[in-house]
């Protein structure tokens, strides 16, 4: 079933949904005439509906798509917007308390519907994860909480651990965005991710560049979006290739 969804994920969410080839191809993706056509649904639960996450649909305003917004107070009536959206967007952020939250208010089925239906997923990071099974995911870290500690010292801010978090489904396996990043506890991602693959033999993991992007088609095939010029890409990019010739093969 996953190989029926159409999706771009990135491994960034403000630096992967600006690119334009990104953009470019979630318009294609929608199937709409004209980019003016196309509604896109952004849900910035994973950053608390801040308004800096306006930056990751940015582009696809620029684009002509007209933006609607899915709060993180929603019921679970506001959540029907979901069928009506052409794009999903989802924000990067808190992947653990995005995901809580849509479980908590009983609306985490309805994204994969909204995607049999024919709308376009998307994101990047948290934007990413949610899509898959489970994470590895930074919401350990105490300066992405919903309330960050005043008093939190420059040690306490670095002394966090990744932690594995659930997903949606839609897709299966572990993803990790950022996977070729250090963040600030120190730790590069693709060494604790390879950990915690260990953790659970007979395991699909996806490790996606923070400058790449996954797109799935809708039939079955897939295709990598990599940025020139960018360190790790070119290693990253054939370990996801290597990756997803055995995730697809399996769907």
């Amino acid at each position: 079933m996953a190989a029926s969804y159409r999706a771009v994920m990135s491994g960034s969410g403000i630096a992967g949904m600006q690119r334009e080839d990104v953009v470019a191809t979630i318009v294609r993706l929608a199937g709409k005439k004209e980019a003016k056509d196309i509604t896109c649904l952004y849900i910035g639960t994973a950053i608390y509906n801040d308004q800096r996450g306006a930056a990751q649909y940015l582009g696809l305003e620029t684009a002509g798509c007209s933006i609607t917004h899915l709060s993180m107070d929603a019921t679970k009536a506001d959540a029907e917007v979901l069928f009506l959206a052409d794009v999903i967007l989802v924000s990067g952020g808190n992947t653990l308390f995005a995901v809580d939250r849509w479980q908590h208010l009983d609306i985490q089925h309805l994204f994969a519907e909204a995607g049999l239906r024919g709308a376009v997923l998307c994101g990047g990071s948290a934007g990413a994860i949610c899509w898959f099974d489970s994470g590895h995911s930074d919401s350990g870290d105490p300066t992405s909480f919903r309330v960050v500690n005043p008093n939190l010292t420059e040690e306490g801010k670095a002394s966090w651990e990744y932690i594995r978090v659930d997903g949606l489904g839609v897709f299966p396996g572990l993803m990790c965005p950022h996977y070729d990043q250090t963040q600030s506890n120190g730790v590069l991602r693709a060494t604790d991710f390879s950990e915690m693959m260990q953790c659970h033999p007979g395991e699909r993991g996806l490790g996606l560049d923070h400058f790449c992007a996954l797109v799935t088609e809708g039939d079955g095939s897939y295709s990598v979006l990599s940025c020139p010029g960018k360190e790790g890409s070119a290693y990253v990019n054939y370990l996801l290739n290597v990756v997803l010739c055995f995730l697809f093969l399996l769907l």
